[in-house]
């Protein structure tokens, strides 16, 4: 008869000494809360969190480098979507071609829009944890757990970052509105100083420079917002799921002790 051996799941625990500071204010709410999102942001970037002591310090970082730093990884992840998506309307377009006979540009439109296609109706299991990472998801918890919290205080804390995170995304929806204007604006300038009726020349050509500088200036906009976007979402699921991984490590070595 064979007996099955209780195997204890190990997880990495090198993040949890620059939680030091964090736990020594973990009766403070809005630290600890501050602390959760700033871990989540790091795990998602890769590094490590750059707050100095200084306040005025900690929000330069934030309005410069930590910015930045996000939307280069939001970009990232959206280029990875992008670049499959052109991967699979490449193969499309190569397997028409060879059924055909002959390069087929006409259906070229069609492959890639495909290929997209594919890429954004993925099943839910792929869309749902789309972006989020395990060892992200440990550092989180890692953090949470340091904090050596009581049962009641989880439940507090899982709240508290509930409500940071739907501040977070009012503020992103905030964003989206203001790109809104921004397009309406333009169209209407477009309307009067590019394709209005009986405009003169050297108002059209001059419009029609603005109009150009200003369709770019709403792409690159477009671009960064969709880049922040991808990453903010990616920040919030990785700490809901790194509060609940915390949770169940708390259960569990609250079990073993007393079975112990």
């Amino acid at each position: 008869m064979e007996t099955k051996t209780e195997t204890s799941i190990s997880r990495p625990t090198a993040h949890v000494a620059e939680t030091q500071e964090g736990a020594k204010k973990g009766s403070r709410i809005l630290s600890l809360v501050q602390g959760c999102l700033r871990v989540a942001e790091a795990a998602v970037t890769g590094g490590r969190p750059r707050y100095p002591r200084n306040a005025w310090l900690a929000t330069l970082f934030d309005v410069t480098w930590n910015g930045l730093e996000l939307m280069l990884v939001g970009g990232k992840l959206i280029s990875i979507r992008l670049g499959l998506a052109l991967l699979l309307g490449t193969a499309f377009l190569v397997y028409v071609s060879v059924i055909d006979g002959a390069t087929t540009w006409s259906f070229t439109p069609l492959c890639f829009l495909f290929g997209g296609a594919c890429v954004a109706l993925s099943p839910p299991s792929r869309v749902a944890l789309l972006d989020v990472k395990q060892d992200a998801v440990d550092r989180v918890a890692d953090y949470i757990v340091a904090q050596r919290l009581e049962e009641r205080s989880l439940i507090t804390l899982e709240g508290a970052i509930e409500a940071a995170l739907a501040r977070s995304a009012a503020w992103t929806g905030t964003l989206r509105g203001f790109m809104a204007i921004v397009w309406a604006v333009l169209f209407w300038f477009l309307c009067e100083r590019v394709f209005g009726l009986d405009l003169k020349p050297e108002i059209r050509s001059h419009g029609l420079t603005w109009a150009a500088a200003g369709s770019l200036g709403l792409l690159a906009g477009l671009g960064a917002l969709a880049s922040y976007t991808a990453a903010a979402s990616a920040i919030h699921f990785t700490l809901r799921l790194g509060l609940a991984q915390a949770r169940m490590d708390i259960v569990t070595w609250q079990n073993e002790v007393s079975a112990g």
